[in-house]
């Protein structure tokens, strides 16, 4: 008898078993309930089932999708700091005769599985089973995973961040290109994946043939967008300068007094901090590396939106899959009970519109 298939396959059945629990359970449970208190408020503000999903960041995709870049806003604002994939993929969905944000809330909603999936598997990769199960429930409920049902990309950000670094560990070049240039044209984000990534496959191969493998495409992407900009503006960088439109709340702003402390967006940012510092031994460095990018610059860049920012970082679902395994299950429970308790606190608000995503 051959003992190294045979507890091969025991490993492979173990793991089909634990991935409805451990990722369907806590996606149905927590995108169900938010479906469910979106349709609710929306029908008490009188919206449609499908407008409530189109808030905030969503609105400006939507109108991408339908009316194109060219268009000005009253306040002198312009569409061009969203990037191109979720408004093609909603118009794409509009020329097929489909609701562009029903497509859109499917898409996030399937998205988001996919997402899970990946920090459970990328986390049983480097832990334990029930660090992994764990990681996936806590993203799940995290209060800042509230926007990933709306019409945003960072769901999209997310699923091809953790997937990246999961096929760069796999040694499947191929895949991690492709999912990091999906990033880059969902975000421009999508820069500090391509960096993270670069580095990790520098450290593990010590060559930069395979760093300029995995972001080369992603370049690619980049590039053509903003040829595509400076023929429409004359300004390569104009999703950059555009941004001069918007008022941002920074570090320097609230030091200097002019803008009053926005808790709700700094405490997940505390929050997160704090799990990668109890974790960060356990991460690997690319990992941490790609955490620092994606949250502290927002400090200087914008921090309201940090509670996304927080959810679509997977280190910080992964710092907190380990974190909680070190608990006692009863504090585990309390601690998951609490999450969920300021996940709805805080759709309420978005919802309604009293705070932005």
């Amino acid at each position: 008898m051959n003992v190294g298939v045979d507890r091969g396959r025991v490993v492979a059945a173990n793991r089909a078993t634990a991935w409805p629990a451990a990722v369907l359970l806590p996606w149905a449970l927590s995108r169900g309930a938010l479906y469910l208190l979106a349709q609710y408020l929306g029908a008490l503000q009188g919206r449609t089932r499908e407008a409530v999903f189109a808030l905030w960041d969503g609105a400006w995709y939507l109108r991408i999708a339908h009316d194109g870049y060219g268009f000005t806003t009253s306040r002198g604002e312009t569409p061009y700091p969203f990037f191109p994939l979720l408004p093609g993929l909603l118009h794409s969905a509009d020329a097929l005769g489909m609701s562009p944000i029903v497509a859109g809330v499917v898409l996030n909603h399937l998205v988001f599985l996919l997402a899970l999936w990946g920090v459970y598997d990328i986390t049983r990769a480097h832990g334990t089973p029930l660090e992994a199960t764990l990681a996936s429930w806590s993203l799940a409920f995290f209060p800042g995973s509230v926007p990933l049902t709306l019409l945003y990309p960072c769901t999209i950000f997310l699923a091809c961040s953790v997937w990246a670094f999961r096929a760069l560990e796999l040694e499947r070049d191929a895949g991690a290109a492709t999912l990091v240039a999906v990033a880059a044209l969902a975000r421009p984000n999508g820069a500090i994946l391509a960096i993270s990534c670069a580095w990790g496959a520098l450290r593990a191969s010590r060559s930069w043939q395979r760093p300029l493998r995995v972001v080369l495409p992603a370049a690619i992407g980049v590039v053509l967008w903003m040829a595509w900009l400076w023929s429409q503006t004359g300004d390569a960088l104009a999703f950059v300068h555009a941004k001069a439109a918007w008022r941002e709340v920074t570090l320097a702003s609230l030091l200097a007094g002019t803008d009053p402390v926005p808790k709700a967006d700094l405490a997940p940012l505390a929050l997160a901090a704090l799990l990668l510092a109890l974790a960060w031994r356990r991460l690997p460095g690319e990992w941490l590396v790609f955490a620092a990018l994606a949250l502290l610059p927002s400090l200087g860049l914008g921090i309201l939106g940090m509670p996304r920012y927080a959810a679509a970082c997977f280190p910080v679902s992964v710092a907190a899959g380990i974190v909680l395994a070190r608990l006692p299950q009863s504090s585990r429970v309390v601690a998951l009970g609490c999450a969920a308790l300021a996940l709805f606190l805080v759709a309420q608000r978005i919802f309604v519109a009293e705070q932005m995503p």
